[in-house]
């Protein structure tokens, strides 16, 4: 029998240098940026993998999470069958792309990529890029992510996006 605790499903997300401490976060509007995803899959069957990425603007406030604009970015899906978990060694992905991105928009945002397992929510499905989805029913992928609830991982970086200077000015 398997133990819960054996069933997972990994996603780190490293810098473009493959350590944590490289993430991109101060940006100026259409500057490029690289973060790495990986994704294992230790969950003992084939898995049909979603990726939702959405860049979040909120604050807690008086132990309440606001949120001010959440901005649906990308998606894209893996199908990865079970790999074996590796105790011994360092973590290896089983399926890893190079994520590169730039933010049309200033502001201070967290970039959150959402995994979920075999579907996605109907109330997050057929988005569009760039359109503002706060105050809808999309918020909850955002109040689950931050409480953790169960069926999907998240992974978020920080970024602050600002218009670039022209030459010459200080």
């Amino acid at each position: 029998m398997t133990s819960r605790s054996s069933i997972v499903s990994r996603a780190p997300l490293p810098g473009p240098d493959g350590t944590a401490s490289h993430y991109p976060h101060s940006l100026s509007v259409g500057e490029s940026a690289t973060v790495i995803l990986g994704i294992a899959n230790h969950e003992h069957r084939q898995v049909h993998y979603f990726v939702q990425v959405w860049l979040v603007n909120a604050s807690f406030v008086d132990n309440e999470t606001i949120i001010h604009a959440m901005y649906f970015f990308d998606e894209f899906d893996v199908v990865l069958n079970h790999t074996g978990v590796n105790l011994e060694g360092p973590w290896t992905p089983q399926w890893q792309t190079y994520y590169s991105f730039s933010v049309p928009i200033a502001g201070e945002f967290k970039l959150w990529f959402f995994l979920f397992q075999d579907s996605v929510p109907s109330y997050a499905q057929d988005l569009i890029v760039m359109q503002d989805y706060a105050g809808g029913p999309t918020d909850q992928l955002f109040y689950d992510a931050v409480e953790n609830k169960a069926g999907m991982l998240s992974l978020n970086l920080n970024l602050d996006v600002k218009y670039p200077v022209p030459p010459g000015i200080n």
